[in-house]
């Protein structure tokens, strides 16, 4: 943030308050974002990130570890799964909602997330700021939640679709994915990518897309794809989600007849990659965003 300053002709010296509000007040931040987002901050490489307050926001700042997880249980959600997997979880099950959440957190929690939100500091009752805040939040569409009828993107993911394949078949995943990003599906796949993923401790991040980042997976399952290691790194996080969202996650797609994977259950329906088309895929996508 000093260095964001003194770029800025800023004051660069005092305290990270400080100088966060002379650059606040700089770019007017207030003005230009307020009906938008409900707060900003500086992220770990001093960009500036917008943040609007939801159920998921909650979850991850309030909420550790072990209280998902208790909460996952009571709620009859499978249990295991890193933080994000778990907030992804709750939030797409519909089971819960953010006056639960707000009813089971601590009142300096409570006082907090008021402030956060701007509410009215002259209400002292908890249970008025809980009715408060559930309104405020339900009141408004996140702007982080697209139109399906523009974009189909999932909530939640950074991706509706991430595409796990051998370069043996690099031109059927291309086939793939050019019909995906024409329909407005956001889908990962590595040549789309190339520029972000520059630099990047690949093992790290290809763990996260495939075990984290994406609604859905389709997996182009063939001879080359048992065989290489980038796949079967892909294929293994790509598992760990499905055991630990037991749902339809990994779609998978057979190039050879005579291919499969470990770990996966041979009863998962599949495509057959000679008796469908990328027409056919796109729109079975679709109906599994909806």
């Amino acid at each position: 943030m000093q260095t964001i300053a003194k770029k800025l002709g800023l004051k660069y010296f005092g305290t990270k308050d400080e100088i966060e509000e002379q650059i606040l007040n700089y770019l007017s931040l207030d003005d230009q974002y307020s009906t938008d987002h409900d707060m900003w901050r500086f992220n770990s490489e001093g960009i500036i990130q917008l943040i609007c307050i939801d159920l998921k926001y909650v979850l991850d700042k309030f909420l550790n570890l072990g209280d998902l997880k208790e909460l996952c249980s009571d709620l009859g959600l499978p249990i295991s799964g890193s933080k994000i997997v778990l907030i992804n979880r709750l939030n797409d099950s519909k089971k819960i909602n953010i006056n639960d959440v707000l009813e089971n957190l601590h009142d300096e929690d409570i006082e907090k997330l008021s402030e956060e939100l701007k509410i009215d500091d002259s209400i002292d009752d908890a249970s008025e700021l809980i009715q408060e805040i559930t309104k405020k939040i339900n009141s408004r569409i996140s702007p982080l939640t697209l139109n399906k009828k523009e974009a189909n993107t999932t909530y939640g993911y950074k991706f509706d679709i991430a595409i796990s394949y051998a370069g043996e078949q690099g031109v059927i995943a291309e086939k793939i994915a050019t019909v995906l990003k024409k329909s407005n599906i956001k889908v990962f796949f590595d040549k789309y990518e190339k520029a972000s993923l520059w630099g990047l401790d690949l093992a790290t991040h290809l763990q996260k897309v495939y075990s984290e980042q994406a609604k859905f997976c389709i997996m182009l399952i063939s001879n080359d794809y048992r065989k290489k290691a980038w796949p079967n790194h892909e294929r293994a996080a790509a598992i760990e989600r499905y055991i630990n969202n037991k749902s339809d996650y990994i779609l998978p797609i057979l190039i050879d007849d005579d291919a499969w994977v470990d770990g996966i259950p041979k009863t998962i329906s599949y495509f057959k990659w000679n008796e469908t088309s990328p027409k056919e895929i796109l729109d079975a996508v679709r109906l599994k965003l909806k």
